[in-house]
């Protein structure tokens, strides 16, 4: 038995391949250690990351506190009127900070 693993470890991965039954080529090294791309287009400094690109997420009360109202004005009155918003699975509703404030200049620019 202990030869069987000294031999397997001081083995080629050519042999190792073969012994499993599979046909090793050598220009399929680099796909089977799954190399990371070498042309991959940078992200530029002013993008955001996706963790930041909403913001925090927020329930209801929390949302309503951000805006300075209560959480009956937001259900009632700025969801309908656009207020950004997601409904999980269980219709728990869910704001995101980013979202919120965006929403809020753009309704600043539609007045002015």
């Amino acid at each position: 038995m202990a030869d069987r693993e000294e031999a397997s470890t001081n083995e080629t991965e050519t042999e190792r391949a073969t012994r499993v039954g599979f046909r090793f080529r050598p220009e399929t090294r680099e796909f089977i250690r799954f190399s990371a791309p070498k042309h991959r287009a940078a992200c530029p400094m002013h993008c955001p990351q996706s963790e930041d690109a909403m913001g925090t997420p927020l329930s209801i009360d929390e949302a309503a506190r951000v805006i300075g109202v209560s959480p009956w004005t937001v259900r009632q009155t700025l969801m309908p009127r656009g207020l950004p918003y997601f409904r999980s699975g269980r219709g728990k509703l869910i704001f995101y900070t980013n979202q919120i404030v965006g929403w809020i200049k753009d309704q600043q620019k539609g007045v002015l």
